[in-house]
């Protein structure tokens, strides 16, 4: 059985994260996704951390979001270059794009420019704050959109300094995930209209939709819901040295002391309401911090699990490689990298039940322009015509 988009064609002009992602997960469901790179490629390779050593053009960024693709380098800024870009996009359903919006003008790239080519075409636009508005041409990442979103301010603790930002790339992960849906949808809506379209994504808002909650307002009124708990503490100490998350507070505060063999607590005056524990959160956190340390986190865990609890153990990014959730659901995925070895990473982040077997990497993550000359032919290029082109720099 083929995969659901073996029979998309994708050209991808992109760097960074969430563009790469964006195609990958095409890429994944058996999209043929060409990548087009400058000649010094897409910036995630060289970045950190990387594997310069033996393999220069290769980085854990390139090898998180690249795996299932072709490669090309391609100077679409001169006329020729620009050309096979424009043969390209005849024969394909999907461009995915991240370049800044002016560069786009400058170059020929627009939805207009390309869509006059093949009008069948979904042009699926990455950026940072929109194609539209003020900073619509200014360059951004995920480190620019924490701090922009109210991500940061929202979790400082009261009286004190913002956090720091994470490398988690919530924004970047969460904008791939949004463009692909629109693509899917797009592309649905093509077999009805035979007509392509624009559709666009950016960080900024993928942020936002990440804070639907906190951004609902009832006119009128300013409290909104907040971002930071406003519960008790609910993450303690173990024996272990290790952190057990235990869901304290809410309305069954009274279950979760039965669970803990803290029955005496949940009758004791001082902690008998949701506002006298609030008012006694000191005392409390202190006997619950107490009564905790006389176990492992393990053991806490266990209990909690008997209890129907959904407490857990504070796990390190690492230790899910070996979380039996994890791997009874196959969640990450092993595949060989010439070159390099093999490579654990996230496998597909959703299920279909006719595709549960299927080989997702397909490709590994290609070198430089390592698809230039090979492609160059299926367009129709000579072998003659591909040397000039290297010579005048055009392609590599």
């Amino acid at each position: 059985m083929s995969l659901p988009l073996s029979h998309i064609k994708v050209v991808e002009i992109t760097q960074g994260l969430a563009a790469p992602m964006t195609a990958m997960h095409l890429a994944d469901q058996g999209a043929e996704v060409i990548k087009i790179e400058p000649h010094d490629g897409d910036s995630s390779r060289g970045g950190s951390p990387g594997l310069q050593d033996a393999h220069p053009n290769l980085s854990l960024r390139i090898l998180t979001y690249n795996r299932n693709k072709r490669a090309m380098v391609v100077d679409f800024t001169k006329p020729q270059g620009l050309e096979i870009i424009h043969h390209l996009v005849r024969k394909s359903d999907v461009l995915v794009i991240n370049t800044r919006v002016g560069p786009r003008k400058r170059h020929g790239l627009t939805y207009e420019d390309l869509a006059a080519i093949n009008p069948r075409l979904v042009y699926a636009s990455i950026t940072a704050y929109g194609d539209e508005g003020p900073d619509a041409d200014l360059p951004g990442v995920d480190m620019n959109i924490q701090p922009r979103s109210g991500d940061l301010m929202a979790r400082r603790s009261p009286g004190g300094s913002p956090p720091g930002q994470t490398s988690l790339w919530h924004f970047d992960m969460s904008t791939a995930m949004l463009a692909l849906a629109a693509i899917m949808m797009a592309l649905y809506e093509r077999e009805f209209t035979g007509k392509g379209q624009r559709v666009e994504a950016n960080l900024l808002q993928s942020a936002m939709a990440l804070e639907t909650l906190q951004l609902t307002r009832v006119n009128g009124q300013t409290k909104g819901y907040p971002a930071k708990s406003e519960g008790l503490p609910s993450i303690y100490l173990c024996k272990d040295g290790r952190y057990i998350y235990t869901g304290v507070g809410g309305a069954r505060f009274e279950e979760l002391c039965k669970i803990l063999g803290l029955d005496a607590l949940a009758e004791d005056p001082r902690f008998n309401s949701p506002d006298k524990r609030l008012q006694n959160e000191r005392a409390l956190h202190a006997l619950m911090a107490n009564h905790l340390s006389t176990k492992t986190a393990a053991e806490w865990d266990a209990i909690l699990k008997r209890g129907q609890r959904p407490g857990t153990v504070l796990q390190e990014i690492a230790d899910l490689f070996d979380d039996p959730q994890v791997l009874a659901n196959n969640m990450i995925i092993e595949f060989e990298q010439p070159g390099v070895g093999s490579v654990k990473a996230l496998n597909v982040p959703f299920k279909m039940s006719d595709h549960l077997h299927d080989q997702r990497v397909r490709l590994p993550v290609p070198g430089l322009g390592q698809h230039t000359q090979e492609v160059l032919q299926e367009l129709g290029y000579s072998l003659a015509k591909i040397e000039a082109l290297k010579k005048q720099k055009v392609v590599a």
